[in-house]
């Protein structure tokens, strides 16, 4: 039997030596951190261009230590459902991205800031699988 790994596509093959392999895609997940002490109301470009194909499944940790602030997350400046009109709190929340969360080679993603009451440290961690 032999295995082969290739991580720069995320590819494993078996090939059992016979007339069959087997090929198996691995799935890779990806997550990057946002902060920021003093959140204003602005738009922000997260990936300017993005290098690679992948999902937006969801934000953990959403949160402010005080004041509140609402939170877009745009794809080419579509809402990614279920990431939109978010209110981050001292209370923390990992919301779900459920519709339009596709990011393609090439694809700006932005983040969307209103509504500002004071809020201070808003931070949060964004999860995406990548597509092969």
């Amino acid at each position: 039997m032999t295995v082969t790994v290739d991580e720069t596509i995320n590819l494993v093959t078996v090939s059992t030596g016979a007339s069959v392999s087997y090929v198996q895609s691995l799935t890779a997940t990806k997550q990057g951190s946002f902060f920021s002490t003093a959140p204003a109301n602005d738009t922000i470009t997260l990936i300017a261009y993005s290098l690679y194909a992948f999902t937006i499944n969801q934000l953990f940790a959403l949160s402010t230590v005080s004041g509140t602030i609402n939170i877009t997350v745009k794809i080419n400046g579509t809402d990614v459902t279920g990431l939109t009109s978010l209110t981050a709190s001292s209370s923390s929340a990992s919301p779900l991205a459920t519709a339009a969360n596709v990011v393609a080679v090439g694809d700006k993603i932005t983040l969307v800031l209103a509504s500002n009451s004071s809020a201070v440290d808003l931070e949060f961690v964004m999860k995406g699988t990548a597509i092969n």
